[in-house]
């Protein structure tokens, strides 16, 4: 279990006062999110992580630049132990003026099922 944290928002206190928790497909999804969302160095602990997504936005919406940027998300999803690698996440882009939106469908390796997550550099 891991603390709940979507990408961009503050931390959630349950009634109790505590903070509120996830596990399972939600937090895969945070975790996929987030790591989509950061661009590398960002972590001066971890320089190699994240991404990227957001340094896309702006940029022509090309085919080549759209390949571009699902193999580069295809290949940080692969580093989350909680995506399976066959099948292959499919992924889809939308790029607006100052946006880039995502869907992707991936299988989980725990639920063994078909998940989508989605995101927006707009967060």
């Amino acid at each position: 279990m891991e603390i709940f944290q979507d990408f961009g928002n503050d931390l959630i206190l349950t009634g109790a006062g505590d903070l509120l928790t996830t596990n399972g497909v939600t937090l895969s999804n945070q975790r996929i999110v987030r790591r989509l969302l950061t661009n590398p160095l960002d972590y001066l602990w971890e320089p190699t992580y994240g991404a990227g997504v957001p340094q896309y936005i702006g940029k022509l919406n090309t085919p080549d630049n759209f390949n571009t940027i699902s193999a580069t998300i295809k290949a940080q999803m692969y580093l989350e132990q909680t995506v399976s690698q066959s099948p292959e996440p499919v992924i889809t882009l939308t790029s607006l003026p100052n946006e880039l939106q995502g869907s992707i469908v991936y299988t989980n390796v725990v639920t063994e099922s078909q998940v989508v997550v989605t995101f927006s550099t707009s967060q």
